[in-house]
Formats: structure tokens, sequence, C-alpha cells
């Protein structure tokens, strides 16, 4: 029951501080990398997971890799239709929220008590650091490049003791240390 409220909390702390976000247009980057990409308009997952990031753009830079990434925009697009910003910008905000929780998670696990853990992923949560990471939509990937670490890591992390010394049976071992 805990684990659900700092969850809350942290949603909430994500809208509160993020929200503003969701009425903003693509800008700059996020113009040419979602709205008018054609590779993540036609959505094929062999050419997303085949080409660099900024194929098919005005864009001269071509040293990006970030398959999941454009895979992301390109279900969204998928979903919705066509791109909106507004659901760009809506992801963003969750994701960030799942990397502040798994944050929280991470903490205690490695035996950080329930109000340090709490209080760290409320900081990560509202650091304004954070900013052009979660309001800038390709700041995506840096958003799933730090969800994903924090998810190995919180696995990895049950693959031995806990804080207080019990260890998990050897079938979960084995899987968190996969994970």
């Amino acid at each position: 029951m805990r684990r659900l409220l700092v969850a809350a909390g942290i949603l909430v702390l994500s809208f509160a501080a993020y929200a503003p976000s969701l009425q903003f247009k693509y800008v700059q980057d996020s113009f040419h990398a979602v709205k008018i990409n054609p590779v993540v308009e036609r959505g094929d997952v062999v050419e997303i997971f085949t080409s660099d990031y900024w194929k098919d753009t005005i864009s001269l830079a071509r040293t990006l890799y970030r398959p999941v990434t454009v895979s992301s925009f390109a279900v969204e697009r998928s979903l919705t239709g066509e791109a909106d910003p507004r659901v760009s910008h809506l992801l963003n905000i969750l994701l960030h929220a799942g990397t502040a929780f798994l944050l929280f998670l991470f903490a205690r696990r490695i035996g950080a008590g329930e109000f340090v853990a709490t209080v760290a992923a409320g900081i990560f949560t509202v650091h304004p650091l954070l900013l052009q990471a979660v309001v800038n939509v390709v700041g995506r990937a840096e958003l799933l490049a730090v969800l994903f670490s924090l998810a190995g890591l919180t696995s990895f992390s049950r693959a031995g003791r806990d804080a207080a010394g019990s260890e998990p049976d050897r079938g979960i071992r084995r899987l968190s240390a996969w994970g």
C-alpha cells in the first residue's frame, strides 16, 4: 500500500511540475524527429532498427542510433493517426514518473530507508535539471536510457541478498540476474 502511495505521489508531482508542457507544440529537433519524420510516419520496424535517428530528415547528423526512441514515436503515431504533441508530452511525463518510481524501488532495494528513498524520488521528479529531458520530446531518449538503466539495476539487485540479508529463491535470483 505504501508503494502505491509513493507511486501516486510521484505521478502527482510529475504532473504538477510538467503539466504545462501538454500545451506545447513540437519545436526544434522534436519537429524534425517526430512530426515530419518519414521513418516515424512509415513505422516500419526493420527500417527503424536498421537506420540512424535522423534518417530522411533535414539533419546532417548521422551519428545517433536510437531505435527504441524512434519506435516509441512510431507507436504514438500509429495509435493517434498523426503526430500529436500532447500525446508525446504526456508519454514523456509518464516515463519520467515511472523512472522516478524505479529510483525509489532501487534505493529501497540497496538499503535506503523508506523516507530517504521517497525524498530522493521526489527530488528527482521535480529537479529543474531534468526539465529539458521531460519537456523536449526528443529528450525521451534520455528518459528511456535512465528508465532502462534503473530497471536493469533494480532487477540485477534482486539477484542477491536484500538490505535485510534475506536471499530470494534460486529461480528469482536467476531471472533477476538475466533481467
